[in-house]
């Protein structure tokens, strides 16, 4: 079967199409890979008790979501320009539903980055978990130190020098420290 140029002119463009879409969720990957080291060094940032990297590791964080919104959004945005000979329905919205409408190579290239991605993803939300319970396990003994600093002292009754019952005076533990 011979090819037509009018044929072949418009695989090159599907071609294109598809490597521009590879180099963008390539470019996802990445930042999602990078998001994670951040986060992961969060993590030990808590471990540390090292509030000034806790902090900036924050600050990093919150670029880091941008950066990762940005991927995430130009590889929505050009799966959204699929070529219209290609486009069966108007579902073609994840890389999955891609990949059996492209060439064995690059079906094989999306596939392998698609499982990256969910790699990655499955790390970061696990990552953000631990997080989660760290900081809770962090704000809880937070919580009962300043209960113990604040919590009233019980006193036994008291009498005064002549002997007469007094009402006992209640206070903190951070009042009789001081």
């Amino acid at each position: 079967m011979m090819m037509t140029a009018a044929t072949k002119s418009q695989e090159e463009l599907d071609d294109k199409w598809v490597e521009e879409l590879i180099a963008m969720t390539e470019a996802e990957v990445f930042s999602y890979r990078t998001y994670l080291n951040v986060l992961e060094a969060q993590q030990t940032a808590l471990f540390d008790r090292d509030v000034l990297r806790l902090s900036e590791c924050s600050r990093q964080a919150e670029k880091m979501i941008v950066e990762v919104k940005k991927a995430s959004a130009a590889r929505q945005e050009k799966l959204l320009e699929l070529p219209v000979p290609a486009r069966s329905c108007q579902e073609l919205v994840s890389l999955q539903h891609i990949i059996p409408l492209v060439r064995q190579n690059y079906a094989i290239r999306l596939n392998s980055l698609r499982e990256e991605l969910i790699e990655v993803l499955g790390k970061i939300t696990m990552s953000n978990k631990t997080t989660l319970h760290l900081l809770q396990r962090s704000l809880n003994f937070v919580n009962k130190n300043i209960q113990i600093l604040y919590q009233e002292i019980e006193t036994k009754d008291a009498y005064d020098v002549q002997g007469k019952h007094q009402m006992p005076k209640r206070t903190s533990t951070i009042l009789k420290v001081a």
